[in-house]
């Protein structure tokens, strides 16, 4: 299973990747990992979260987690409004 803490680090690494690359200011707000490797992350942006803010962070995590090593899941969205 791949811990908690593996999982916000690199989270949190793929949103300043984003960033850096986009000129955003995405964070995330959460992160839930299941004994099945099923994790979730959320994102959170003053701006508001795009599906392509998703797509480019889910596509940064995997690239600092290798899925064939760990074998998990990634759902990658946005807490939603208020």
């Amino acid at each position: 299973m791949v811990g908690k803490e593996k999982v916000l680090e690199a989270a949190s690494q793929a949103c300043e990747m984003v960033n850096e690359a986009k000129g955003s200011a995405i964070s995330v707000s959460k992160v839930t990992v299941n004994k099945a490797n099923n994790i979730v992350v959320f994102l959170n942006n003053e701006n508001g979260v795009t599906i392509d803010d998703c797509a480019n962070v889910s596509k940064a995590f995997e690239t600092l987690i290798d899925r064939e090593a760990e074998d998990y899941s990634l759902t990658v969205s946005s807490m939603g409004s208020n």
